[in-house]
């Protein structure tokens, strides 16, 4: 079941493999689009009704002075009460719902490394969506090699380098 609700800010908190992965928080558009027009997409959060599985920029963005007195201490949530946080499904949500983002080649290699340990804690195969999903990652990106030791790129030949400045644009 999924519950429309709206909890207090102080009590969300990112999934704690989304830093793992995508290692970003809200950037100053986002900030400023947050402030000035508060926040149209409801969070979404899992069972505990703390753990947020999409929207840990956004909640980035709205947790601080400015934009709770613009816009109130609470967030619009959809709960999701069949997700526990340390579920396999808690993982797929959180990349799933970060599907359309724009990511570098290791945030997506990232994805793939937390899906497949995702899937080998249920010691279930993996079923033929989560396969296809890895294969469009893989095809997007030239491909990779993924075997025991985990996953690597084939070449470096246009892979995306992270630097400190990204982000910044």
């Amino acid at each position: 079941m999924i519950i429309r609700t709206k909890l207090p800010l102080s009590q969300l908190k990112p999934h704690p493999k989304n830093d793992e992965i995508y290692g970003d928080g809200a950037d100053e558009e986002l900030k400023a689009s947050l402030l000035a027009y508060g926040q149209l997409i409801p969070l979404h959060v899992c069972s505990d009704r703390k753990t947020v599985i999409s929207g840990c920029r956004r909640l980035d963005g709205m947790d601080c002075k400015e934009y709770m007195d613009l816009h109130g201490t609470h967030a619009e949530c959809l709960v999701f009460d069949e997700i526990d946080p340390g579920s396999p499904e808690a993982m797929e949500h959180l990349v799933n719902a970060n599907m359309g983002r724009d990511k570098t080649t290791e945030m997506e290699l990232r994805e793939i490394k937390f899906l497949m340990e995702a899937n080998k804690k249920t010691r279930l195969p993996a079923d033929q969506q989560r396969k296809q999903k890895i294969i469009d990652l893989l095809s997007k990106n030239g491909g990779v090699d993924v075997g025991l030791g985990g996953v690597a790129p084939r070449s470096n030949a246009g892979l995306k380098e992270e630097s400190k400045d990204e982000g910044m644009e």
